[in-house]
């Protein structure tokens, strides 16, 4: 058990010490930081189980959904919709912490990334229960380098629209638009999977694709970090 727990939940801490630590300049304290986290584990998990057994229970009959199917209708368009609406909904409780641009994807990476290691848990543990140990240590594998970073990244996203609100004086537009942009990347991700299995293409081939997919906007996300970083940095050293 210790071990399953581990596969599940290190990988998101270290993610998150990694995106944190990209700052230079006035790096967020460490408080806020987990409190946006344990935020996405805990909060973020209740109340998307919650929205999301609402919502189907509203359009699980409609004609969209009857086109798509049930399990495509929840995977593509109610989860990623709202599971990027509940993960960034914990910031709040850092907005006095925002006083940077980069500041919101960072607080935003570690609230999608609280999200990733309880459901990391609960994927890792259904895969013991139905293959046995090995399954769950395969699944705590691929989940740490695809599904790990995407709601890392997801989330920062959203966080990127609420600082350039806060910081940069922007319309909430911004909050939407970069809400719907991480909604999008969680659809395709998913849709991916989906249609794998549906299918049945090469398992090896969608998890190169996801994979690949996660990594690249983790080090996007990483790199904007980074360059806001600087550009705060040089700015209070002229």
């Amino acid at each position: 058990m210790p071990i399953l727990l581990s596969i599940s939940v290190v990988p998101p801490i270290l993610y998150m010490i990694w995106f944190r630590n990209s700052e230079r300049y006035e790096r967020e304290p460490w408080g806020s930081v987990w409190k946006m986290f344990l935020w996405g584990g805990v909060a973020g998990v209740i109340l998307a189980l919650i929205f999301e057994v609402f919502v189907q229970s509203l359009f699980s009959e409609s004609a969209f959904a009857t086109v798509l199917g049930p399990a495509l209708f929840m995977s593509v368009i109610v989860a990623p919709l709202v599971e990027e609406f509940t993960k960034p909904l914990g910031l709040r409780f850092v907005r006095s912490q925002i006083n940077e641009l980069e500041d919101g994807l960072i607080y935003g990476a570690a609230a999608g990334l609280g999200f990733a290691a309880t459901e990391n848990i609960v994927y890792v543990l259904h895969s013991v229960a139905e293959g046995g140990f090995s399954a769950g240590i395969m699944t705590g594998v691929v989940r740490a380098v695809s599904s790990t970073l995407l709601h890392g990244s997801a989330t920062a996203i959203t966080g990127y629209g609420l600082s350039m609100v806060i910081v940069g004086k922007k319309s909430f537009g911004k909050v939407i638009g970069c809400f719907l942009a991480a909604a999008l990347m969680h659809g395709v991700f998913n849709l991916t999977l989906e249609l794998q299995m549906r299918y049945e293409f090469s398992a090896l081939f969608a998890l190169i694709l996801v994979t690949l997919f996660t990594i690249s906007t983790a080090f996007f996300v990483r790199n904007r970090i980074k360059r806001l970083d600087k550009d705060t940095g040089e700015e209070r050293v002229s």
